[in-house]
């Protein structure tokens, strides 16, 4: 199969035909946060700088970034580093360890430094978050050496009041709890997980710790069965009261994959207990949990063995006791990895995306309406080896994704609409494997620039492919001798979506 043709597994259906040459121009109400960085991507030098940048004009400088050490990279922290008013962005600076910074979006105030912070923490997500109602933020302060420990990795779990949406206010550490693992943060308090060590280091204990916003106490100790130890945790909240919790444990025959339900008094229901099929890795975000509104069935991964990044994703019925298999091979973040978010939660919360692949080297993009009101829809890539490049949400639900080569090599972005199943052609490329922001008329990507008589070096423009199947470049690469990684999009007052 060609570069940038796809096939509809689950619905076989046709591709809408059409496309555009790249040559063309597109309107773009509104403009986009960058990472200004010299270099290529991958390979930056320098910090760089922070700026907006609108098509037609010039990039507008909002902050310097400050060094953080050798190879300093700018992302989000994390899938819910945006607060939920939209005024204001936690961004990671540095390399494996650097900084958390607070980006005011609103009056476009100075970065503030919230503290150390390794990239784990904002490598993929659960390490790091606001609280839904955006009173908080919170994020895992792992050590330096925490991507080199086994068999888990732990650190300070910090909880700050952040400034109110009305105007300027301190940044004040309200809670820190040492030796977390996972943690869940809510408008009225958290919960964590602390694993406690025998004289080897191995996880005897796991212990459920609540913060109602004053004082943490510990709600529940479970210990894992004879002859293993606790190698993983993650935590969600429980539409029954108190939380679901998953946890992975170590035995001498493999690693088994367990699942509760703990409430506040600390009556804990077991609801699973199975092999996982893999170890767990502390550089891997392999355990996950998201409830569905039913209060009563959960979607979780666990270690599928083929490799770090590669997980099974089942549901669980809590009240039946019962697994059923989703998909095998999907693939999660892990650390050092992309930045890209391989397996994302719409903006909504309506839909789930994630890829994944098999043994011989076959992708897909699935999508899942979590509240079953659309059928799954599973994407084929194209021909062997050919990978979704990148994919994302827009707010309404819309995932727009490239599909075929990959590192400068001719690809398409495809569009498909919120609740449908036909994915619609918008046009090739050479996009690059990088974040993707999703507008209200087009896609922000990386475009790669090949070489040629006139420029002997390669070059990466920022563009927006819009919906219309017109071309903006947004940051021509040769022209400002550096690249501009996408952080947020920000329409433009007034802006309605199409």
């Amino acid at each position: 199969m060609a570069p940038g043709r796809i096939a509809v597994v689950a619905l076989m259906v046709a591709l809408l035909a059409g496309g555009a040459a790249l040559a063309q121009e597109s309107s773009a109400p509104g403009r986009v946060l960058v990472w200004l960085a010299p270099g290529q991507p991958g390979a930056p030098v320098g910090p760089g700088t922070l700026a907006w940048v609108t098509a037609g004009a010039a990039p507008q400088p909002l902050a310097e970034v400050p060094a953080e050490g050798p190879q300093t990279r700018v992302f989000a922290c994390g899938p819910e580093a945006l607060a939920p008013s939209g005024d204001g962005l936690v961004i990671f600076i540095g390399a494996e360890t650097g900084g958390l910074y607070y980006l005011p979006l609103v009056a476009e105030g100075a970065l503030t430094r919230l503290g150390n912070a390794h990239a784990l923490a904002c490598n993929g997500p659960d390490r790091a978050a606001y609280s839904p109602d955006g009173r908080r933020w919170a994020y895992i302060d792992y050590p330096a050496d925490a991507t080199r420990r086994a068999p888990f990795a732990s650190g300070t779990l910090r909880i700050l009041t952040m400034p109110a949406a009305e105007g300027p206010a301190p940044f004040v550490e309200t809670a820190a709890f040492p030796e977390i693992v996972a943690f869940t943060l809510g408008d009225a308090g958290a919960y964590a997980v602390r694993f406690f060590t025998d004289v080897n280091g191995l996880a005897d204990e796991a212990a459920l710790i609540g913060w109602d916003g004053a004082a943490g106490r510990e709600i529940a100790t479970l210990t894992p069965a004879r002859g293993c130890d606790w190698t993983s945790a993650a935590l969600a909240p429980y539409a029954g009261g108190g939380v679901i919790l998953s946890l992975g444990q170590h035995c001498p025959g493999g690693s088994q994959w367990r699942l509760f339900t703990i409430r506040d008094d600390g009556l804990a229901t077991e609801h699973v207990y199975m092999p996982s099929g893999g170890a767990y890795l502390p550089t891997s975000t392999v355990n996950r949990l998201i409830p569905l509104a039913d209060g009563r069935r959960v979607l979780a991964t666990f270690p599928n063995g083929r490799a770090a990044s590669v997980a099974n994703l089942v549901l669980a019925d809590l009240a039946a006791k019962t697994v059923t298999l989703v998909t095998e091979g999907v693939t999660v973040d892990t650390f050092p990895g992309g930045l890209a978010r391989l397996f994302q939660l719409s903006p909504d919360g309506r839909f789930l995306a994630y890829v994944s692949s098999t043994a011989n080297d076959e992708h897909f993009l699935h999508r899942l309406a979590l509240d079953g009101s659309v059928t799954p829809v599973t994407i084929n890539a194209g021909s062997r080896g050919d990978v979704i490049a990148t994919f994302s949400f827009g707010a309404d639900g819309r995932l727009a994704f490239v599909a075929g080569g990959t590192g400068g090599q001719d690809n398409t972005l495809f569009l498909l609409p919120a609740g449908g199943a036909m994915p619609q052609r918008v046009m090739r490329g050479r996009f690059l494997q990088s974040a993707s922001l999703v507008t209200d008329v087009g896609v922000i990507l990386l475009n790669h620039v090949p070489a040629d008589a006139g420029y002997p070096r390669t070059a990466t423009d920022l563009v927006l492919a819009g919906f219309d199947g017109r071309l903006t470049t947004l940051l021509e690469g040769r022209t400002a001798g550096s690249w501009g990684y996408p952080l947020l999009w920000q329409a433009a007052p007034g802006a309605e979506v199409p």
